[in-house]
Order: C-alpha cells, then structure tokens, then sequence
C-alpha cells in the first residue's frame, strides 16, 4: 500500500479479504500491520464456514475452507474466490494482531432455508 509506516488510527474490512487466498490474505494483514498506528483498531468482517455453500465449490489451490464455483448458498458459479473462515483459521491469520473482540452475526435468506454467518472481528495493533 502507498502508505507510510503508522499512517491510519482505523482500518475497516466489509468482506473484501474472503476474497483472497488465504497465503494472499497474510500479505495484505501483513500491511494492514505496517499501516496501523500503534494501540489503533482494525475491524474486519468475514464469512463464517457456517455460511451455506461452504464446501460446495471447487477447492482452490488446496487452501483451507478456500473455493470457487460454488454450487450453493448466496455465491454464485463465476464469483472468484471465497475463503470461508473458523475461529482457529482467525488466531492463525489475525496473530499479529491483538484480537480485542470476536464475535458471530447470522441471517437467514431464501425463506429460511439457508444461511449468512459472519464472523466481527476487532483487532488493535499493540505496539
């Protein structure tokens, strides 16, 4: 990012890192990191392997709960890559980080019949 280091108080992710690899998703927490001033906060929002469709795609690259064509659930056939997320995957990807809230939001679509969960998680860079 073309940002110095220690540039932002607060950076907000709304379901952009599922989009990526998980090896793709380390890089951009890495300077997500390096962007943050120290004791400032990261909130990030992602979908949870609870989330219907999970595992009803094509596995990508052999990344954990990582798929494309799926065959269910709110992501469709052509929408790229989706990386579900679990609570031991967050402490893994989120390390760097100081995990000062975690928390689950679901909803339901389709008349009931299937499932939006996500995961809230609120960082801070503690340093």
């Amino acid at each position: 990012m073309p940002y110095k280091n220690d540039f932002f108080d607060l950076i907000i992710d709304v379901e952009c890192l599922y989009a990526n690899s998980e090896n793709n998703t380390k890089i951009i927490l890495d300077e997500v990191y390096r962007v943050m001033k120290p004791k400032s906060k990261f909130l990030s929002i992602s979908f949870s392997t609870k989330t219907t469709g999970y595992n009803s795609g094509k596995k990508y690259k052999n990344n954990r709960h990582t798929f494309t064509n799926l065959k269910k659930g709110p992501f469709k056939k052509n929408y790229g890559i989706i990386r579900f997320i679990d609570k031991l995957t967050i402490k893994k990807l989120y390390k760097k980080f100081k995990i000062e809230k975690l928390e689950k939001v679901s909803r339901t679509y389709n008349n009931l019949k299937e499932v939006i969960e996500e995961w809230v998680i609120l960082l801070n860079k503690h340093k």
